[in-house]
């Protein structure tokens, strides 16, 4: 990113939030408000214990496939891994229809990988 960085205001008389004290209890000193450049350098990078995670999660998805037909295997990877990608339309449509379809929004493996991230960075 280019652009200029700036302190955050302080507040006007008046208001009650601090934005700057805030920033700084976050450890954010500066701000850019409209930068001139915004470019992509890299990406899918992750720390080695999220690789790990995701790498048991692509050994689980496959061994599934393995193990299970179809449209069983699909289902299981969406409710047990939230891979919902593979699931046919006419299954999410069933979900939908019967009022069931948070059963498949809800995945174990978000609450445990969200919480070991921020462990691990």
């Amino acid at each position: 990113m280019k652009g200029n960085l700036e302190s955050p205001d302080s507040p006007e008389e008046g208001e009650d939030f601090d934005f700057r004290e805030y920033l700084a209890g976050q450890g954010i000193y500066s701000i850019m408000y409209s930068p001139s450049e915004v470019a992509l350098i890299d990406t899918g990078h992750k720390s080695k214990p999220m690789e790990l995670i995701y790498g048991l999660r692509r050994t689980m998805s496959q061994s599934l496939e393995e193990a299970l037909p179809e449209p069983q295997c699909s289902l299981t990877k969406a409710m047990l891994l939230g891979q919902r990608g593979s699931m046919s339309p006419d299954v999410k449509e069933d979900f939908s229809e019967t009022g069931t379809s948070h059963l498949l929004a809800i995945s174990g493996v978000h609450i445990p990988i969200t919480k070991w991230e921020n462990w691990f960075l």
